[in-house]
């Protein structure tokens, strides 16, 4: 015989639905939402440890819940928008009449969810004034009346690894980055080739609000070096007719994004001269011969430019096939931060040009899991 259903519950319930991989964050918000209702409403975390007892039937205790619900904010992360679960508590949910919003966590933006859960009326949850409108819902739903106000520092509390993920410069893909290097130079006659690339440099980044230490070896070797960057210059003579200038960076993929500002206002104002970037991965392969490549990339944003060359959005790249480490490479001619780079690392991973290798033991489609795909 099965036990009796239990009776709904005299509050009303929330039912916060989310992937187990977001369990740490969604705690912290539901103990801002306890705090902000106290005994008005009951909010379900199937994974916080309180709202389903230890020894209890999970399947069951989390039924009764969807059952009583009346509403459910569907949290969306890239840990969670391809979860077959989440799907189906939300299909079961407005299948029985629940109030079911799309939430979007740090790093994912509405407009990326596809039908059915697109066509439901969401929002971002990118900022404290956001968090707002789970209190506004709520408080439409049950009619209540809530102080909606949260501030920058309770935001930041709950979502502060997605949003330091968020705010790096290649976001999500940025674990599987080894650094980004840059190279450019010059050749002249010594005396009348003019070529202060570390002197502009520092310059740049103090404008910018990063502080550099500089060191000079000799007058034909400088360095600048900071947390994650390190910058050289060096002259290499080639006859006392001729001499080549070489100014070189190299940038952790972590703190990249500090440094772009001062990069993007040095390469405003440099001599004509060519300088080069280079992303190296880390953990990843690339697919092998030419035409495998182009046929994974057919009818996307990337297409052949030019022999060795694809382009995406403008930005011509060269992405070597035959290579032991793959390496993106493109020339700096346009600003770092306008560029669309991490929409162009989306697109090679999802169509599986870039795929990362064995780690331990994930292979096949682990690979796709270990990236949020």
């Amino acid at each position: 015989m099965s036990p009796p259903r239990k009776q709904k519950s005299e509050k009303p319930i929330v039912f916060l639905s989310h992937s187990s991989k977001d369990k740490e964050q969604l705690a912290l918000l539901k103990q801002e939402l306890d705090g902000r209702f106290g005994n008005s409403v009951t909010f379900f975390l199937s994974s916080d440890g309180e709202s389903i007892p230890f020894g209890a039937n999970w399947v069951s205790e989390i039924s009764d819940a969807l059952a009583n619900a009346r509403l459910m904010f569907l949290f969306l992360s890239r840990n969670s928008v391809d979860s077959k679960w989440v799907h189906f508590e939300a299909g079961h949910s407005y299948g029985n009449n629940i109030h079911v919003v799309p939430v979007c966590l740090p790093g994912l933006d509405l407009n990326e969810i596809t039908a059915p859960l697109g066509h439901l009326q969401g929002f971002n949850l990118h900022s404290e004034a956001a968090m707002g409108n789970l209190i506004e819902i709520i408080n439409n739903e049950f009619e209540l009346r809530m102080d909606k106000a949260f501030t920058l520092e309770s935001f930041r509390r709950i979502f502060a690894p997605t949003i330091l993920e968020a705010e790096t410069f290649f976001g999500r893909w940025g674990e599987f980055v080894s650094f980004l290097r840059f190279q450019g130079s010059i050749e002249g006659p010594p005396a009348s080739t003019k070529f202060e690339a570390i002197s502009e440099l520092e310059t740049a980044f103090k404008e910018t609000g990063v502080s550099v230490g500089r060191t000079d070896f000799a007058p034909h070797s400088q360095q600048l070096e900071a947390p994650g960057a390190l910058l050289r210059y060096r002259t290499d003579y080639a006859g006392q007719e001729n001499s080549r200038h070489t100014i070189e960076g190299t940038f952790a993929p972590e703190l990249l994004h500090l440094y772009v500002p001062g990069l993007d206002l040095w390469n405003r104002r440099r001599a004509a001269y060519k300088v080069e970037i280079v992303i190296w991965f880390d953990s990843v392969q690339v697919i092998r011969e030419s035409p495998a490549m182009t046929a994974k990339l057919y009818q996307s944003e990337i297409h052949v430019a030019t022999s060795g060359q694809l382009d995406f959005r403008g930005l011509k790249f060269r992405l070597p096939w035959d290579q032991s480490s793959p390496t993106l490479g493109f020339a700096y001619e346009s600003e770092l931060g306008a560029l669309p780079l991490r929409e162009l690392l989306g697109i090679l991973f999802q169509r599986r040009v870039l795929t990362v290798k064995e780690r331990g033991v994930a292979t096949g489609r682990e690979w796709q899991s270990m990236i949020g795909l």
